[in-house]
């Protein structure tokens, strides 16, 4: 009598079997059989790997040494997932059941060789499935013998994988725990044998091991449950008051009732359904290299100050940002070469990108006798400005992208002047950078009602969450990526915010259909730290969030952020891991709110992200594609939406007279320094995720009172609050004086005014 769930023993060790099974569900993902080789396969198993096992059996074999075609594994695969089905069709046609293990990927590749001759041999016909001769005449008239329907089976199979896709499914930890809970469900069934019992997938995954040994698996059942322990897995319908959803509700009460705890196994859930290929789509007719930054010829054609011998240094000015750990620098000189005045060489060249075009100025360095080395930025200012002792006065106002122009000034060095006279033409080289510049221009956020637009986001499992409620709001917007000089609109952004599932998403869209997104995931698909070894992306709900970003390939990364050293007198910063999941190496970045930019490489480009300006610069390091070039835009956005809702933010308060939002003065007079909100116009690429549209300013506020009803204002005020407490976290959102502590405030005195900066 089996009185708890640790005195289950197994005749083999499933937590390696796991691992495994995850390289045979990799290699059947990435072959990707269609419908006609699946019929061709099941063809190759019953009549001719099955037979080839009863005779190579009856030759005292052993069975464990072959391996059959990839395309007969998989049939074989789907038919042991039906144990007792396997047991009946096998011992009617073959008068027992054959043995199977699960194999690493290299032990299969390793017996594949070995057992291609044999199959040859044996069969006449070609090993590997897509070969003209795999199979014979007489597949035409072949009928299945079997009372099961594997073609049915591998259809339901074939999403298996995606549910333990993710890399903590490889975690001995996380098995080990999976092991633990694959016991605790076997014991709930023997106590429960009348009711359909569900298990999650970090379930799953064992028992589906477990069933691949089908010696040790009927073994097993019969020592543990009496009989064979039949799977199911034709009951997979989630709509609401079906047999699956009914049961999964059942097993929930029943678990928690026997083993005091939750059913929910974080990393270990449902994921939703698999992301079809065709909700996404291919840019192979976008031609990005024909917007790749091209170089450009600075020309100074004439520069003079009325005969006066002057050394000149001429240099070209761009912003730049030093190190992450100094504050962003002035403008550096990037470009320079010094000449003499009187020996000018004609057309004295600078070449510039095209991001450098747009943006250059120039800066000369005067050197005469008695006069000291001055740096003069000539059209950094406007006429009769003053600066000290030196003035520029511009006579002809100077244009940064002008392709030619002439310009004469006055320059004053202490009680000299000197009249000035510059002309230069911008050439066009034909060279090109293996770069290009994706600039946002935003658009407006509106509210949208969910159930309008959820069939465009069937692959985020949202549906299921927002049941059928007609009002169940959003909050979207559709962002134009622009390029080149001409700024040509190529993608478009499209960001969506649901506050009331707590939940995000980013869609990169090429000609109105997606490329690539980005949308939050939660525990359901990531385990925490407790569950598997350190080297595994986790997730604690409590401070973090991660988004998981996909293409038409599949999942492609997860973007992991927190937000670290809040304290008195900084703000802190943005910590992000990104993991690629195509074992290449985990990416760490600092993200800090007062530096405009910031870079890092990922997928052969080296990224330049542009808070400030609100762009993204890709430069290739390596040969790519137009998909590396959109994942790597998919996760900048995503950075910048984990900046925008962990971000620490002030409290905001009602003001009903003027129907606005505003923040809470009430914590000065508690001599509290509360967060202010940043200032959008430095930050506009996170005004283009909706900071500034969620918080504060407010392009709801004109829709919500359009007919002047106050309950309108009621529903929209109910909006805010929601989006703001989806957010904000509601701990240490302030930051205290240090008039408070007894140390005294050198900026504010201790009256607050200092807001969390200088002393505080």
């Amino acid at each position: 009598m089996l009185k708890h769930w640790k005195d289950i023993y197994f005749s083999l060790d499933l937590i390696r079997s796991a691992i495994n099974l995850q390289d045979f569900l990799k290699l059947i993902d990435e072959t990707r059989f269609s419908k006609s080789d699946i019929k061709k396969a099941i063809y190759r198993y019953e009549k001719f790997w099955l037979p080839l096992c009863a005779k190579m059996s009856e030759d005292k074999f052993d069975l464990f040494e072959y391996y059959p075609p990839l395309d007969v594994a998989w049939i074989w695969h789907c038919h042991l997932l039906s144990p007792t089905e396997y047991k009946k069709d096998l011992e009617n046609n073959f008068g027992k059941i054959f043995p199977h293990s699960c194999l690493s990927y290299n032990d299969i590749l390793f017996k594949q060789q070995k057992t291609a001759n044999v199959w040859q041999n044996a069969t006449g016909l070609s090993f590997e499935h897509n070969k003209p001769n795999s199979i014979d005449a007489s597949y035409k008239q072949f009928k299945s013998k079997f009372s099961y329907d594997l073609i049915e089976s591998s259809e339901r199979q074939k999403s298996f994988y995606y549910q333990v896709f993710l890399p903590h499914y490889r975690s001995s930890k996380f098995l080990k725990l999976a092991l633990d809970r694959y016991k605790k469900f076997l014991f709930l069934k023997k106590q429960n044998q009348e009711l359909f019992i569900v298990p999650c997938y970090a379930i799953d995954i064992i028992w589906h091991s477990h069933q691949l040994h089908p010696i040790e698996y009927n073994k097993d059942c019969l020592k543990i449950m009496g009989k064979i322990f039949p799977h199911d897995d034709s009951v997979n319908d989630r709509s609401e008051g079906s047999k699956l959803v009914n049961s999964f509700s059942q097993t929930m009460q029943l678990w928690k009732s026997t083993f005091k705890e939750e059913f929910f196994f974080s990393g270990g859930m449902y994921r939703g359904p698999v992301p079809n290929e065709s909700e996404y789509v291919k840019s192979d007719d976008l031609k990005l290299d024909n917007y790749f930054d091209r170089v450009f010829l600075l020309l100074i054609d004439e520069l003079s100050f009325e005969n006066e011998k002057i050394a000149v240094n001429i240099s070209l000015l761009m912003e730049k940002i030093e190190s992450k750990e100094s504050t962003p620098s002035k403008s550096n000189h990037i470009k320079s070469r010094e000449i003499l005045i009187n020996e000018l060489e004609k057309k004295f060249g600078i070449e510039l990108n095209e991001n450098e075009y747009n943006n250059f100025k120039l800066r000369f360095k005067l050197k005469k006798e008695n006069i000291i080395e001055k740096l003069i930025d000539i059209f950094e200012y406007g006429p009769n400005h003053e600066n000290g002792i030196d003035s520029i006065h511009l006579e002809t106002p100077f244009v940064h992208n002008k392709l030619s122009q002439e310009i004469k000034f006055r320059l004053k060095l202490k009680n000299l002047f000197l009249p000035g006279y510059l002309k230069y033409t911008v050439m066009n080289t034909n060279k090109q950078l293996n770069s290009i510049k994706f600039n946002f221009i935003k658009r407006d956020f509106e509210q949208v009602n969910m159930l309008d637009i959820i069939d465009q986001y069937k692959s985020f499992n949202l549906k299921d969450r927002i049941k059928n409620e007609n009002n169940f709001q959003g909050l979207k917007a559709c962002h134009e990526l622009k390029v080149g000089k001409n700024l040509i609109t190529i993608y478009n952004a499209e960001i969506l915010h649901v506050p009331r599932l707590k939940w995000s998403s980013i869609r990169l869209l090429y000609d109105g259909g997606c490329v690539a997104s980005a949308h939050l995931i939660d525990s359901s698909q990531l385990p925490s730290a407790a569950q598997v070894e350190s080297s595994f992306v986790t997730l604690n709900t409590e401070n973090e969030r991660a988004l998981l970003v996909r293409d038409r390939a599949g999942d492609f990364a997860i973007i992991k952020a927190i937000w670290l050293g809040k304290k008195k007198g900084t703000l802190g910063h943005l910590a992000v891991t990104i993991f690629q999941l195509n074992n290449k190496p985990k990416i760490n970045l600092k993200v800090y709110v007062l530096y405009q930019s910031f870079e890092f490489i990922l997928s052969g480009l080296k990224v330049h992200l542009s808070f400030i300006n609100g762009y993204v610069n890709l430069k290739m390091i390596e040969n790519v594609c137009n998909d590396d070039f959109e994942r790597v835009l998919c996760i900048s956005l995503g950075i910048s939406l984990l900046h925008v809702l962990l971000q620490p933010k002030p409290y905001l308060t009602i003001d009903k007279t003027e129907l606005k939002l505003e923040e809470d003065l009430a914590p000065y007079k508690r001599r509290m320094c509360p967060i202010k909100l940043i200032d959008i116009n430095q930050f506009s690429l996170l005004d283009i995720i909706g900071y500034y549209d969620l918080i504060q300013q407010d392009n709801f506020r004109d829709m919500a009172l359009s007919r002047k009803k106050r309950s309108n204002f009621r529903q929209w005020i109910d909006l805010r609050i929601e989006t703001y407490n989806f957010l904000t976290h509601t701990n240490n959102n302030l930051m205290e004086c240090d008039a408070l502590d007894g140390n005294g405030c050198d900026t504010c005195e201790g009256n607050g005014a200092c807001d969390g900066g200088g002393g505080c």
